[in-house]
């Protein structure tokens, strides 16, 4: 039975309806509300009006009319009311009331439009009009370094932009920009507030026309699993939106952080060719073995993954009848790293014979792709040098883990793949959990001819340290030394008294000439120029490292694969080598041109060179030059080194 309802709650309730639409509705009324006070207030004044013997109402009807509407805007008319009939100022002065209170109803109705107006400007309800701009999705700790990776990508463009999507309000996002990057050059910084996965809100940041997506993790790696899971789920809601807001005729590439691997197999084996899902941590990883096994190699990674300096670019011309070999040769700037064929697959290092296909491009390392030029060689002949006898034999290392993290397991299997038999992983860590424990028996337990131990003491004590002579081993690679407090400052202050720990230890024990490399990972980059103050001969800043490489393949996402080949222990890597490895000789002077063809006898890439007499020098690079002009000439000790692209450190 239909509820009974009365003729006040059907108006009430269709009222509340009609208002609900918005501020042109609430406009309509006030208007239907003035109208309506006038005509009333006009009539009762017209039948006072046909009361007043002295008055003819159809030869003053307008003229009261006017007065009535003058009442209704202006208070200062009831002085125009002339005469001894009271009535007049009676009805003038509830005239006037109707007015204010109308009046004052319509300008609290503009103020709230306007304020509205001025919030919603501020969160930033319009539609983005940019296009070829570059989108990230989410907010996290990374988001500044990118951001900042972004705008030196884009010096050369005369107008570039960045937008952020985040589920993070506005002004605040503003504020902390504005703050971080007071002025961010050619690139405009725009920040929207909103769901990352949602098909309406990709649609307001023009997801449709950008150029490239990076969607970001929703929490850190210290994470709970259940919470690591949540922001992988997002993450691919979030890919799937950005698949559904492409153009036919306008494919972008999307990055995206991933901690699953079943979940990063699973978006490879989709198909979509402009996907990439990458694990942060698991890079981090590999970059700190690999940095800890040839020193120096983090300023070499960290010049070639940022945007400043030498970058590695794809390129493509009419190669003629070349070889990969000869194609050093005929770049004035470049060094050739490898061959992408037409089907996308790299060839990485290929042979010095390979013959390069009309439809091969090839991976060159350059200062700028403005500046690559494929032309005839205009060098004479190429010097033959008599390299000494090849190292075939590596010794046992040492290795000295402080701390524990997830990204330690990760460590130890790259370690497990790159040491010799017969070396030693020590890892210290107070309190290790249930969880760390058993990682570490079950990396162990396969790692065939090495040593892992574990110490259960605490890091942050000089006794501690003391105890197990640091000094003595190879590498010394500082984690985290929290397992459940992985806040950027937390990590990066406990690794910085870890490592005035060390350093008063090497004074203590009158250590003078170190052989031992000290790697630490650096959450927060602002605080690199202390780390250098500690004398650290090689270190990672994690987050800034990791953007490097996720802003390049949003730039050019044909570089995953070489990034893939390139810190996988299979196929090749880049090390620095002592030039003892190439002659025999010192002082050793030649072109950087005769160095290229040096290293080309022992089938590797040459890219630069490290001078030891610069190794303390932040304003030269620490003695790293990458890609020097071929013509230039070098004179070179034994202490020096070639950093090459090889298929070992031998």
């Amino acid at each position: 039975m239909p509820m009974k309802t009365t003729l006040g709650q059907r108006f009430r309730y269709w009222l509340e309806n009609f208002m609900a639409r918005g501020g042109a509705a609430i406009f309509i009324s006030l208007l239907i509300l003035f109208l309506t006070g006038l005509v009333l207030a006009t009539l009762i004044r017209g039948i006072i009006v046909a009361l007043d013997p002295d008055q003819d109402i159809m030869a003053t009807f307008f003229d009261h009319f006017w007065r009535v509407f003058l009442g209704l805007t202006d208070p200062g008319t009831l002085g125009m009311e002339e005469g001894d009939f009271i009535w007049y100022k009676i009805v003038g002065t509830i005239t006037i009331f109707i007015g204010l209170i109308i009046f004052s109803m319509l300008i609290a109705f503009i103020t709230a439009q306007v304020e509205k107006t001025i919030y919603n400007f501020k969160k930033g309800r319009s539609h983005v009009i940019e296009s070829g701009h570059t989108l990230i999705l989410g907010w996290n700790e990374r988001v500044f370094d990118l951001v900042r990776e972004l705008i030196v990508a884009h010096e050369s463009e005369k107008k570039a932009s960045i937008v952020i999507l985040a589920e993070k309000d506005k002004e605040e996002m503003d504020d902390e920009v504005a703050k971080i990057f007071p002025k961010s050059k050619h690139s405009k910084i725009i920040t929207r507030e909103g769901d990352t996965a949602s098909l309406t809100e990709l649609k307001r940041v023009n997801s449709g026309e950008a150029k490239s997506a990076i969607v970001l993790s929703g929490c850190p790696d210290s994470s709970s699993d259940e919470e690591k899971e949540i922001s992988d789920t997002k993450t691919i809601k979030s890919i799937l939106a950005l698949l559904g807001c492409q153009k036919e005729d306008r494919r972008m590439t999307i990055v995206a952080e991933l901690f699953s691997k079943e979940k990063r197999d699973l978006l490879d084996s989709l198909g979509f060719d402009d996907v990439i899902s990458i694990n942060s941590w698991e890079i981090l990883g590999k970059l700190l073995v690999q940095t800890s096994l040839s020193s120096g190699l983090e300023l070499v990674y960290s010049e070639i993954l940022s945007f400043k300096g030498c970058e590695i670019y794809t390129f493509k011309a009419e190669w003629g009848d070349v070889s990969f070999g000869e194609l050093p040769y005929h770049f004035v700037d470049g060094i050739p790293l490898g061959i992408i064929k037409s089907d996308h697959a790299v060839q990485l290092r290929p042979p010095n014979t390979a013959k390069l296909e009309e439809t091969d491009s090839i991976f060159i390392l350059a200062e700028d792709n403005s500046t690559i030029r494929y032309k005839k060689p205009s060098h004479g002949e190429l010097k033959k040098y008599v390299l000494p006898e090849k190292e075939t034999r590596r010794n046992m290392e040492k290795e000295l883990i402080l701390g524990w993290h997830s990204i330690g397991e990760i460590v130890l299997r790259e370690y497990i793949d790159f040491l010799p038999e017969d070396s030693i992983i020590d890892i210290m860590i107070y309190k290790p959990s249930d969880q760390a424990r058993k990682t570490i028996q079950a990396i162990q337990s396969g790692a065939k001819g090495l040593t892992i131990n574990l110490l259960e003491k605490n890091p942050l004590s000089r006794e501690n340290l003391l105890a197990i002579a640091p000094f003595s081993y190879n590498n010394i690679i500082i984690l985290a030394q929290d397992e459940h407090d992985y806040t950027p400052e937390k990590v990066d202050s406990d690794t910085m008294l870890i490592l005035l720990l060390l350093r008063e230890i090497r004074k203590q024990t009158g250590i003078h000439e170190i052989q031992t490399k000290i790697i630490t990972q650096v959450l927060n980059s602002e605080n690199q120029e202390l780390i250098e103050k500690t004398n650290v001969d090689d270190f990672i800043i994690s987050n800034k490292m990791i953007t490097k490489i996720i802003a390049q393949i949003s730039e050019n996402s044909d570089l995953k694969i070489l990034y893939d080949q390139m810190f996988s222990e299979q196929g090749s890597e880049i090390y620095l080598k002592p030039i003892s490895y190439y002659v025999d000789r010192f002082p050793f002077e030649a072109a950087f041109l005769d160095i290229i063809a040096l290293a080309q006898q022992r089938d590797e890439i040459c890219l630069g060179i490290r001078l030891a007499e610069l190794v303390k020098d932040p304003a030269r690079n620490f003695g790293v030059i990458l890609n020097p002009k071929k013509n230039r000439k070098f004179t070179l000790n034994k202490a020096d080194c070639l950093v090459v692209l090889a298929e070992d450190e031998l």
